[in-house]
């Protein structure tokens, strides 16, 4: 899941001169495992101690988080690892990536085991 942001010429929104450094991040679903880390660097202070506020915003069906991110709305959001970031970079839409939080793609094709649907090495045999 590549994490956007606005680039840098484009603040979302001024920070304050004073005190941390404020920031929202706009989560691709509400509350799950995989947001843990996000919402455990607030709660034992993690960001904080390295000058930054941080709200979470959580996201769900009906949040057009991209969109958000273009308003300015957000500072940050996780998108999925699909060619969206490549697609804002098309339409123009000012973005950068910042960051691919897992190392691979965790996105999978599951089925029932009585379906006749094999893995792809089995179903070339």
């Amino acid at each position: 899941m590549p994490l956007l942001r606005p680039p840098p010429r484009i603040p979302a929104r001024p920070l304050p001169l004073r005190g941390a450094r404020q920031g929202t991040l706009a989560t691709n679903w509400k509350a799950e495992a995989e947001h843990g880390g996000f919402y455990q660097a607030i709660a034992t202070g993690i960001y904080r101690r390295h000058g930054l506020d941080v709200t979470l915003r959580m996201g769900g069906p009906q949040v057009n988080n991209p969109q958000l991110l273009a308003a300015g709305l957000v500072d940050f959001n996780i998108g999925a690892s699909s060619f969206a970031a490549l697609n804002y970079v098309k339409a123009g839409v000012p973005v950068v990536t910042v960051a691919a939080i897992f190392q691979k793609d965790p996105q999978v094709l599951i089925a029932h085991p009585i379906s006749g649907v094999h893995p792809p090495a089995r179903a070339a045999t």
